[in-house]
């Protein structure tokens, strides 16, 4: 079976979510390995501009060192001011001498900033390689310009080498406010974050694994049960499986349930069908048996009255084995229609005209009113066909009077016609199921068993359906009910 070549859902989430996690842990780590320094110097460059602009607003105020103790305590910025004789004002953190920063490159950045609308950035590589207790010594330092020298990766805190970004801006009272920090090299941080990453994939791959087992059981288990309920239907041993712990699951159960009932439902009405049938055909068959033989054997009994009945049985048998056919055929889809315009009220008329004519001696009365002309496209002996059965239904369930009303209504562009009968009428919970293949509402009736054969009804759905139309039962209990149906008009 090719059911057994297709995954599991286990299998599937397995793989689904440890390609997940791989891959994502692959992009943290390319992430990692790629960027990091340049994420590392956006960051560090976003932040000793938020210093700078945050001391020059505070400037206006006088007192910048509580910012400026923000800025180097907690975001690790240097924070100095130059006046424009290139003298430094203000100092936190910062030691010009340390960082080799003579007072003509303090007047540079000045003018620079004068010149580039109040700011300057620079760049600067700088060797922190000193003698202890040689504090006069400058430091050998490489300026880097307007330029940006590719950064150093050597941990400068053992003594060596480090680049640095310096930002400034004018304030309003003349002084150049700027603020440094040193882009530490990331190398050691990269390495460090590169096996943390291979740990955690190794750890998150497990993890989605156990995952993926779990939610396998919790989403295939209930299936599993379904589908082994859904096998024991053709066999009639439908056994319920255990509610679900979601909804989709509940549904399906729900559904598998509705199934069920149906298919009971189905088997039901099929052995009421050939019990039904059966018994309707052995009655006319054993007349007719009964009736031949008795002419054959018996003197005189070769009367016409005698030979009617058998070729009235025997019409009242090809009746019911035609009904049968033609239900099997319409529900088969393989009848073929030929449509055309048809004068719906003309053939109303004509139908109800003739069956009047066959039952009023039996002192039925049938009542035809008609609003206007309606015509409508159909076939017009399916379309007969439809009138005559829903007619001979109305005749064998009305009452006492015997009368049976038939109306022809139009609206919205659809024309409907309606039978009403003044019987016993229908039980509500039975209305659902009047038109449905093989049922019967089981009348004691004498008429219901002589006037049809029981199966009108399922082929007057079958045909109005064909035709694009809709039909219908109203009806209560010890007033009758209405039967109609609605089909577009030209």
């Amino acid at each position: 079976m090719r059911s057994k070549h297709k995954p599991r859902i286990r299998t599937r989430l397995i793989w689904s979510l440890s390609s997940f996690v791989v891959i994502g842990l692959l992009l943290l780590f390319v992430f990692q390995s790629f960027f990091l320094d340049d994420w590392y110097e956006i960051g560090t460059v976003r932040t000793v501009k938020s210093a700078v602009k945050d001391i020059v607003a505070q400037l206006p105020e006088g007192d910048i060192r509580e910012q400026a103790d923000y800025w180097h305590m907690r975001e690790g910025c240097d924070i100095f001011t130059v006046d424009a004789l290139g003298q430094i004002t203000y100092a936190r953190g910062f030691e010009a001498e340390l960082f080799g920063i003579s007072k003509g490159e303090l007047l540079a950045w000045y003018d620079i900033a004068e010149k580039q609308n109040g700011e300057v950035f620079q760049k600067l590589q700088i060797d922190f390689k000193r003698n202890q207790g040689n504090a006069q010594k400058p430091p050998e330092r490489k300026p880097g310009g307007n330029e940006s020298p590719k950064p150093v990766r050597r941990s400068w805190f053992g003594g060596e080498a480090a680049q640095s970004v310096i930002y400034g801006m004018l304030a309003e009272d003349g002084r150049l406010v700027m603020a440094m920090s040193v882009l530490t090299p990331v190398d050691a941080a990269v390495r460090v974050l590169q096996m943390q990453t291979v740990i955690a994939t190794v750890v998150f791959v497990a993890m989605a694994v156990l995952l993926a087992l779990f939610m396998a059981k919790y989403i295939a288990s209930p299936i599993v049960h379904i589908n082994r309920a859904a096998k024991t239907l053709s066999g009639g041993e439908y056994q319920p499986p255990p509610e679900g712990s979601y909804r989709e699951v509940e549904e399906l159960r729900e559904t598998l349930s509705v199934i069920n009932g149906e298919l009971r439902k189905s088997e039901q009405l099929q052995r009421d069908l050939i019990a039904n049938v059966s018994h309707d055909m052995r009655t006319p068959l054993t007349m007719i048996i009964g009736y031949s033989e008795a002419i054959r054997d018996l003197p005189g009994e070769d009367s016409a009255e005698n030979i009617q009945v058998v070729i009235d049985e025997a019409e009242r048998l090809t009746h019911l084995v035609n009904d049968v056919l033609d239900l099997s055929k319409l529900q088969s889809g393989v009848e073929l229609f030929e449509t055309a315009p048809v004068p719906l009220t003309e053939l109303l008329k004509d139908t109800v005209s003739r069956v009047s004519t066959m039952v009023q001696p039996q002192g039925f009365t049938v009542v035809l009113e008609t609003e206007e002309e309606a015509t409508v496209s159909a076939d017009d002996v399916r379309l007969s066909q439809i009138i005559y059965n829903l007619l001979l239904n109305a005749l064998a369930h009305t009452g006492e009077d015997q009368r049976v009303v038939v109306r022809q209504t139009t609206e919205n562009g659809t024309v409907r016609v309606s039978f009403t009968d003044s019987g016993r009428g229908i039980p509500e919970e039975e209305l659902s199921n009047i038109w449905l293949r093989y049922y019967q509402v089981h009348s004691h009736d004498r008429r219901s068993k002589t006037m049809n054969s029981g199966l009108g009804l399922s082929i007057v759905y079958a045909l109005v359906q064909r035709h694009g139309g809709i039909c219908g039962v109203e009806s209560e209990i010890g007033k009758g009910s209405t039967f109609w149906f609605e089909l577009p008009l030209l």
